[in-house]
C-alpha cells in the first residue's frame, strides 16, 4: 500500500475540478482502505466545494462500492500531468493493506493454498546464474516436486545465496507426484520434469507483462475482472496474475486462455504467447530477490470462476451482428407505414418539433394529442385514433386544463370522445426525471398503466435533458446520445415519442439549420416537424415537415387566435399556386378578354384590335406579351384556347371559349 505521504504527492498533480476525476479518485482510495479524510482534504483544493460541502462529499463516499476502480486509476491520471513515480520504494507499491501484515512463509504458505489442494503436487524450481544473459533464470534440472506439507523443507531453501539473490518459481497448476517424478526421470534422463506431459490438471494459466510499470499492470488485471487464483509481485518489473481456467482438457484449456489473451491484449496488457503453456512457472510469495522481494498482493479476486467472468465479458460485448443477404432482403415484405396524422407522424419512432419561442408550439402538440386521442382530423389531416400521453415539464394542471378549455370550450362535455388522452402536468411532488437519470422507468410505468398507448409527447426537451454532459463527450455526441436512448426506447415499445425544442435565436433559412443545437440534436430524429415564421407579429408560418418515412413537404399554416388551433392552408407550393392564380384573375388584361370571349365563344385579333374592343390601358406589345405569357392559365383558369393565326400578312390571335375550366389549384381553397 502506498505511503500517505505518496498518495498526497500524486493528488497534488491531480485536479479535483472535474467532477468525473473526482469521483474516480475517490472510488479508488475507498477500494485501496485510504480513510475518507485524505479525498475530503484533495478535494477542497476545489472551488466547487462549498457547494458541495463535507456532508455532500461524505454521502458521495459512502454510495462508492468496493468494485472496479484502484489505485492505477489514480498513478495514471497523476503521470498525465507530470508527476514521476518514487522509484526508490518501487518494491512497496498499492497492495492490499493487509496483505503486508503477513510473514514471508505466511505469504507463501496462503498463495500455495489458493493454487493447490491438499496432497497434490507442484513442482518447484531453484535459480541458476545465467552469465551469457548476466541474470538468474529458473534452472530446471535442480527443481523439485514438492507438496504442501514441504512448507519445512522451503525454509531451508530460502537460506540459500541463489535463492535469496534469484527467488524461486512454481507451477502454476498441479503436476505428478514424487514416485511418479522418479520414474518418468529415469526414463527420461536428459529431459527435465516440468513439462507439459507431467501437468495432471488445467486448472490456472499464467497473466503477466513487463512493459508498463507495475500500478498500471496491476489496474488492469483487475479492471478486468479475471478470476484470479493469486496475485503476486514478482520483485522486478512484473506482476503474476494466476488465473482459475478450470478446463477439463488441452482443448478447453487452449480455448480458454486464448480467450484470456485476447481480453488482456484488447485492454493494453502485452501478455507473453509462451505463458500459454499449462506448465508455465509463476513467481513464489514471501521469498526475497535481490533487492526486491516476491509480495503476494492478493488471493481468489475478481468473478470467481471462468464461468462467470466469461459471462460478464459476453454481457458487456456489444451483441453479433446479423448480416442479411439480398435473397433475405427480397424475401421480406415491407409493410405500409401506420400512421397517427397521415401523411405527417407515423407510428413508433422518435420525432422531433421545434419552433422558435412563444410560437403556440404546445397548441400545435396538445391540439394534435386531442385529435389523434379522438380520432379527429387535425389540421385538415386525417388521424389514427390511439391513445395518448402529453408530458407537460413546465406547467400545472391548472395551465394544462385552460389551454385544452381554449381549445375545445366544451371538453368536458366531450370527456368520452378524448377518453384516450392522458396527460402529466408539472408538479413539485411528482418531478419529470431526466434522461439517463430515471425518465425511461418513468415512461415505462405509463406503459404498463396504459398499455395501448401509441404516442407520448414531451413539452419540452429542456425538461428532459441531461443537465451535465458526460465528460469527454463532444458537443454533437452530448446532444445525440440522450435522444437515441429515447429512440430506442420509442422502437423497443413500439411507439412515437415526440419532443418539442426549440429554434436558435437566430433565423435561418434552412428548416433544419435552424433547430437549436449541432447537427447531434436531430441526428437521432426519426421525423422533424420545424415550424419557422417570417416575425414574431404574423400568426402565419411554414411547417416543413421531413423523416425517413415522412415525404418532404413545407406546409403552410397560420394559428387563428380566437380558435387557438392552427390551420393549414395547402403545401407551399400549391398556396404559391393559389396566390399566382389570384393574382392572374385580378389583372384587368384576363378580365377584359375572359368576358369578351365568353360572350363571343370566339375571336381572332390582334393585340391592337383586342386592345380598342376591350378598351384596355396600355401598349399593345405589352397587351401581347402578357398573354404569350400566360397562354397555359388562361386555359386551367379560363377555359379560353389560345392559338396563333396568319391572317392575311397580321399575324393575330385566335380565342376560343370551348372548355370548362380544369383548375386543381381552385380546390385547395
Amino acid at each position: 500500500m502506498k505511503s500517505i505521504e505518496e498518495v498526497k504527492r500524486m493528488l497534488s498533480f491531480i485536479s479535483p475540478d472535474d467532477r468525473d476525476d473526482w469521483m474516480r479518485v475517490g472510488m479508488a482510495l475507498k477500494n485501496e482502505g485510504y480513510d475518507f479524510d485524505l479525498w475530503d482534504t484533495w478535494s477542497q483544493g476545489s472551488d466547487k466545494y462549498s457547494y458541495e460541502g463535507a456532508q455532500g462529499t461524505a454521502n458521495q463516499w459512502n454510495s462508492f462500492n468496493k468494485d472496479g476502480l484502484h489505485m492505477g486509476t489514480i498513478v495514471m491520471k497523476a503521470k498525465e500531468n507530470g508527476y514521476i513515480p518514487d522509484r526508490s520504494s518501487a518494491n512497496t507499491f498499492f497492495v492490499q493493506a493487509d496483505r503486508y501484515g503477513l510473514a514471508p512463509l505466511d505469504q507463501t504458505k496462503e498463495q500455495l493454498e489458493a493454487l493447490f489442494k491438499r496432497g497434490e503436487s507442484f513442482f518447484l524450481d531453484v535459480p541458476t546464474w545465467d552469465s551469457k544473459k548476466g541474470k538468474w533464470r529458473p534452472d530446471g534440472k535442480s527443481g523439485m516436486v514438492m507438496t504442501l506439507e514441504d512448507l519445512p523443507v522451503l525454509e531451508e531453501l530460502l537460506k540459500q545465496d541463489n535463492v535469496q539473490q534469484g527467488g524461486l518459481w512454481i507451477t502454476e497448476n498441479p503436476c505428478i507426484g514424487k514416485e511418479a517424478a522418479q520414474a518418468w526421470k529415469q526414463t527420461h534422463p536428459k529431459n527435465i520434469i516440468r513439462c507439459k506431459e507431467n501437468i495432471t490438471a488445467f486448472r490456472h494459466c499464467l497473466v503477466e507483462a513487463d512493459d508498463m510499470p507495475l500500478e498500471e499492470q496491476e489496474s488492469i488485471v483487475r479492471d478486468l475482472r479475471l478470476p484470479i487464483a493469486t496475485l503476486t509481485e514478482s520483485g522486478g518489473k512484473s506482476v503474476h496474475a494466476v488465473v482459475k481456467v478450470e478446463a477439463e482438457d488441452q482443448k478447453q484449456y487452449t480455448e480458454r486462455v486464448n480467450k484470456i489473451h485476447e481480453a488482456c491484449k484488447a485492454a493494453g496488457l502485452h501478455i507473453d504467447t509462451q505463458n500459454k503453456d499449462q506448465s508455465r512457472l509463476t513467481r513464489l510469495a514471501g521469498v526475497q530477490r535481490g533487492v526486491g522481494f516476491q509480495r503476494l498482493i492478493a488471493t481468489n479476486i475478481g468473478c470467481s470462476t471462468f464461468e462467470e467472468w466469461e459471462q460478464w465479458r459476453n454481457e458487456d460485448l456489444p451483441k453479433p451482428l446479423v448480416s442479411l443477404s439480398i435473397a433475405d432482403l427480397a424475401a421480406q415484405e415491407v409493410k405500409p407505414v401506420d400512421w397517427l396524422i397521415k401523411g405527417i407522424l407515423p407510428v413508433y419512432g422518435l420525432c422531433m418539433l421545434t419552433a422558435p419561442p412563444k410560437s403556440y408550439k404546445s397548441f400545435m402538440v396538445l391540439d394534435m394529442c386531442l385529435s389523434i386521442a379522438s380520432g379527429q382530423p387535425f389540421m385538415g389531416f386525417e388521424t389514427c385514433r390511439n391513445e395518448v400521453l402529453y408530458i407537460d415539464t413546465e406547467n400545472p394542471s391548472e395551465g394544462l386544463i385552460e389551454r385544452i378549455q381554449l381549445i375545445d370550450q366544451q371538453f368536458r362535455e366531450r370527456k368520452e370522445q378524448y377518453k384516450g388522452f392522458y396527460a402529466v402536468p408539472w408538479s413539485p411532488d411528482s418531478q419529470v426525471a431526466r434522461i439517463g437519470s430515471g425518465l425511461r422507468y418513468q415512461l415505462e410505468d405509463q406503459i404498463r398503466q396504459h398499455p395501448k398507448l401509441k404516442l407520448i409527447v414531451i413539452d419540452m426537451f429542456s425538461g428532459v435533458k441531461p443537465v451535465k454532459n458526460e465528460a469527454g463527450k463532444g458537443v454533437y455526441m452530448a446532444e445525440l446520445m440522450p435522444l437515441e436512448e429515447l429512440r430506442d426506447f420509442a422502437f423497443e415499445n413500439n411507439i412515437t415519442v415526440l419532443v418539442v425544442h426549440h429554434n436558435k435565436k437566430k433565423s435561418e433559412v434552412d428548416a433544419l439549420e435552424s433547430v437549436s443545437g449541432s447537427s447531434g440534436t436531430t441526428g437521432a430524429v426519426s421525423e422533424l416537424m420545424v415550424i419557422q415564421r417570417p416575425d414574431r407579429t404574423t400568426t402565419d408560418a411554414t411547417l416543413h415537415v421531413t423523416g425517413k418515412r415522412v415525404p418532404e413537404e413545407t406546409l403552410c399554416c397560420s394559428f387563428d387566435k380566437k380558435k387557438m388551433r392552427w390551420e393549414c392552408m395547402g403545401t407551399e407550393a400549391e398556396v404559391i399556386q393559389e396566390k399566382k392564380k389570384e393574382d392572374f384573375m385580378k389583372e384587368p388584361i384576363t378580365q377584359a378578354v375572359r368576358e369578351l370571349v365568353m360572350e363571343e365563344k370566339e375571336i381572332i385579333m390582334t393585340s391592337k384590335e383586342l386592345k380598342e374592343a376591350c378598351g384596355l390601358e396600355g401598349t399593345a406589345d405589352k397587351i401581347g406579351k402578357f398573354i404569350g405569357t400566360h397562354i397555359d392559365d388562361f386555359a386551367r383558369h379560363c377555359g379560353i384556347v389560345i392559338t396563333d393565326k396568319r391572317v392575311g400578312n397580321a399575324r393575330k390571335r385566335k380565342f376560343l371559349y370551348w372548355i370548362e375550366p380544369n383548375d386543381e389549384a381552385s380546390q385547395v381553397s
